[in-house]
């Protein structure tokens, strides 16, 4: 897995061990030869000749390792047991007055090092050490009995030794092996930080008297991208990479980078929390930013380890779940209901206005009848029409969004004239005199359901009085294998960022003074009901706003006819 060669988090595994490897052979060479030294200096003060031979052994075992260090080829295991051969050599050339002890524990602490090192072939190093460690003893005791006994004391020593250490290797490989896979597979983005640098510097601000480090920051802000560079990601796991929508992990690793206003706020908080001593905190992040420019909504988990009691501030792990899409619903939800409540109130001033009108219009008609004259009484009966048409108006719209929303929006189709179905409309309204109507002497047929025909022309005349010019027209006209209706006004050209919102429900644009809000739902229940019966509604600006309903022909176009 990509992050596992990034993870650094258990130290006993193969790939460590082989780091090791350098480390462990300059150490043993340089106390290798140093011991060899302090020998050499023993034997010629006291002229003892066991000393000598410690420090030509000592010696010896330095040479290996600064040969291993000269040709840049570091074997751990290839010194230690030569360390341990060498230290059976000595003993063998001091004879039996050495001390087998010494020496057995002194190779059997060796080979126990050695054996970390080993790859494949652990039992046979441990049998052949074993071994050496026996004809070690024979060859330095003259008593057999006491060379077996010693011998298999120390070689039973080692054997133990080794076998715990290298089964403790093998549990450590095994729960980092563990690990690795759950951070690399987790289904939640996971960053392990290294904050000891930002820890020291903010060790430092304090040194110099800060106490209070959050209005410190507040009125320093360009501190906090100083303390981001100070934080290094020592390593992510797939699901940050994808989060981040970065190109690799290498692209999330080394300092730390904090582009959007909330990554910093994060980062600062979690300051706040070093230079409090907390050990973990969680975070609500919001509007942050991807690495492509995207928003991101998370909850940040920041959570500090501890080692030998002390928090360990260079391994910090940082969790992010994404709730982007949780917070895009809640929004969603709360502008819904908003525009729900708006709905509500517009509509019952919608209606409450024409029905007023309605109900206290019919009842002075009832009441003062015979005071009125002919034609007085024909203009309120008109008005009382009017009125109640818009309440109509208004109740099949919201009818239709309702039926839209169900998904049970209803529409019968037959053979329909555009020509005859914009007629009605306009006399219906009581506009035949009042909006010019430019219609072709011949026209195809069109497949729709009339009524609802009827109702979009209505709503886009409705639209035209309240949003647009002072002169408003209809025309009917064919286009090849489509036929038009445009509902057109003098109005003045919508910006581009609304063309296609004004057809959104419960838009409402700005209106002139004094003109009553729509409810929002006239442009968008048109679109919907045009749709359904297999045609469209847009929006353009020639000169005029103009509104087009089109239909696919169902007979010949007129002009084919001609």
């Amino acid at each position: 897995m990509a992050t596992t060669a990034h993870l650094r988090l258990a130290r006993l595994n193969p790939r460590a061990t082989a780091e090791l490897n350098g480390p462990v052979v300059r150490a043993a060479t340089f106390l290798a030869l140093a011991a060899g030294a302090m020998f050499a200096i023993a034997g010629q003060v006291s002229g003892e000749e066991a000393f000598l031979i410690q420090a030509r052994a000592a010696i010896g075992v330095g040479m290996i390792g600064g040969i291993q260090l000269l040709l840049h080829r570091t074997h751990a295991v290839i010194l230690l047991t030569g360390a341990g051969i060498v230290i059976a050599v000595s003993a063998i050339a001091m004879g039996p007055g050495g001390s087998m002890a010494a020496t057995g524990a002194s190779m059997a602490l060796v080979g126990m090092g050695a054996s970390l090192f080993v790859g494949r072939h652990r039992w046979a190093f441990i049998a052949g050490y074993s071994a050496l460690i026996l004809t070690s003893s024979f060859a330095i005791y003259g008593d057999v009995t006491s060379a077996i006994t010693q011998g298999m004391l120390l070689a039973a020593v080692f054997v133990f030794g080794a076998c715990m250490l290298l089964w403790l290797l093998d549990h450590l490989q095994l729960e980092e092996q563990r690990f690795t896979h759950l951070f690399a597979s987790a289904p939640v983005s996971i960053w392990e930080e290294d904050f000891s640098a930002a820890a020291a510097w903010l060790k430092e601000l304090r040194s110099t008297g800060i106490s209070d480090l959050a209005t410190f920051l507040d009125e320093n802000p360009e501190l906090l991208r100083r303390a981001a560079a100070k934080i290094k990601v020592n390593a992510v796991n797939d699901a940050a990479v994808e989060l981040l929508e970065a190109t690799g992990h290498e692209q999330l690793l080394g300092g730390l980078d904090p582009k959007s206003p909330a990554a910093l706020h994060s980062l600062r908080e979690q300051l706040l929390a070093i230079w409090t001593g907390q050990s973990q905190i969680t975070l609500e992040i919001i509007n942050a930013r991807t690495a492509k420019g995207n928003r991101l909504d998370g909850l940040l988990s920041w959570n500090v380890p501890t080692r030998a009691g002390q928090p360990d501030l260079a391994h910090v792990i940082v969790a992010i779940v994404d709730v982007s899409r949780s917070h895009q619903a809640q929004e969603q939800l709360e502008e819904l209901i908003r525009s729900k409540d708006e709905l509500v109130a517009t509509v019952s001033h919608e209606i409450r206005t024409p029905l007023t009108a309605v109900v206290g219009l019919s009842q002075e008609l009832r009441d003062s009848h015979g005071l009125f004259e002919p034609d007085e009484a024909l203009d309120l009966v008109r008005l009382i029409a009017e009125q109640s048409l818009e309440v109509s108006t208004i109740v099949e719209d919201l009818l239709a969004a309702a039926q839209a929303d169900a998904g049970k929006l209803h529409v019968t189709l037959e053979p329909v004239d555009l020509r005859h179905e914009a007629e009605i409309t306009l006399k219906g309204l009581g506009y035949e005199n009042r909006v010019p109507l430019e219609t072709p002497r011949l026209l195809g047929t069109v497949m729709a359901d009339p009524g609802r025909v009827r109702q979009i022309i209505r709503n886009l005349i409705v639209n035209a009085q309240r949003y647009g010019g002072e002169s408003v027209q209809v025309v009917v006209r064919e286009d090849e294998w489509m036929a038009k209706i445009e509902v057109r006004d003098n109005g003045q050209m919508l910006p581009a960022d609304q063309r296609e919102s004004i057809f959104s429900r419960y838009y409402r644009s700005q209106h002139s003074a004094g003109v009553a809000a729509s409810v929002g739902l006239g442009l968008t229940v048109s679109r919907e009901l045009a749709r359904a019966m297999g045609g469209d509604l847009t929006y353009h600006h020639d000169g005029d706003a103009v509104f087009t309903i089109s239909f696919p022909l169902v007979t010949a176009p007129a002009t084919a006819l001609v």
